[in-house]
């Protein structure tokens, strides 16, 4: 059984889609932006919103603000 936390660890192998959600978000052409992240319990959303935060914290040292909002239903 899995726990409903968001993980540390890449269990899932999100990376890459983090890794293209931040260079999504760090083009100036595409800004301002808003994405929609959707997803059954468990699918991993908050997980891949973890790895997306701490790459852009890795990548931008001007610590530039973004919201993530989470609406649980």
């Amino acid at each position: 059984m899995w726990l409903d936390k968001k993980s540390q660890i890449d269990l899932l192998a999100y990376s890459p889609f983090a890794e293209l959600i931040t260079n999504i978000t760090a083009n100036e052409r595409l800004n301002p932006l808003t994405i929609g992240l959707f997803g059954r319990w468990g699918a991993g959303k908050s997980t891949l919103l973890k790895l997306v935060e701490k790459n852009i914290e890795d990548r931008d040292k001007t610590k530039k603000k973004f919201v993530c909002v989470s609406l649980n239903s």
